[in-house]
């Protein structure tokens, strides 16, 4: 049941962290004070940071074992990523690279996670 409650914390700041990045390059973007370039990289950029803030949070609170806990958080958020984009008509095969990516940067965020709780 901790387990739980932490994964939903998790799950919660990474979708906040999501919305309001979001927001801010979409507004940024509407006052053109984005590029059109710069705001498809953003758009590519902004969940990789998120799940790997996210993988530092579930790190920190993770007993032992980083890479097992950030590898359960990236399959739940790519379990999420991918039925969205199923529901949404976008998936494409190249999105599995993309996946990938999201997978690596939260077990590495999550790995870092456990690194700083162990030397504070």
């Amino acid at each position: 049941m901790r387990y739980l409650k932490n994964l939903g914390r998790v799950l919660g700041y990474i979708s906040i962290i999501i919305i309001i990045l979001t927001m801010l390059v979409t507004i940024f973007s509407y006052f053109n004070i984005f590029s059109d370039n710069l705001t498809k990289i953003m758009k590519f950029i902004i969940p990789i940071i998120s799940v790997f803030i996210g993988g530092i949070m579930m790190g920190i609170r993770a007993t032992k074992k980083g890479i097992v806990e950030g590898a359960r958080l990236s399959l739940i958020i790519i379990m999420i990523f991918l039925l969205l984009s199923i529901i949404l008509s976008s998936f494409k095969p190249q999105s599995l690279i993309y996946y990938l990516i999201i997978a690596i940067s939260t077990i590495f965020g999550s790995m870092i996670g456990v690194q700083k709780k162990i030397t504070n």
